[in-house]
């Protein structure tokens, strides 16, 4: 059960902070104008920072819920195998 909460854990903080350099570097650019009015005033690789910021936003609202099942999982696992 260790080695599964290390790899949950090494998880989490692997894309917190892929989207801790997301938030940086869009942070300076208007993010809603990038998804809502896509064109020439955005450089070329800016849609994709732009989609990648909204996985991960997702995937972290969603974190708590994914960590708590991974551990629960882990322990039934751990549980059944006793």
């Amino acid at each position: 059960m260790k080695r599964a909460l290390k790899r949950i854990l090494i998880q989490a903080v692997s894309v917190l902070l892929f989207y801790a350099v997301l938030l940086r570097t869009l942070a300076g650019t208007n993010i809603v104008a990038g998804i809502f009015c896509p064109g020439d005033h955005l450089p070329h690789h800016y849609p994709i920072l732009i989609g990648l910021f909204v996985l991960c936003r997702l995937y972290i609202v969603l974190l708590p819920g994914f960590i708590l099942s991974r551990i629960g999982k882990a322990w039934l696992n751990e549980r059944n195998r006793n």
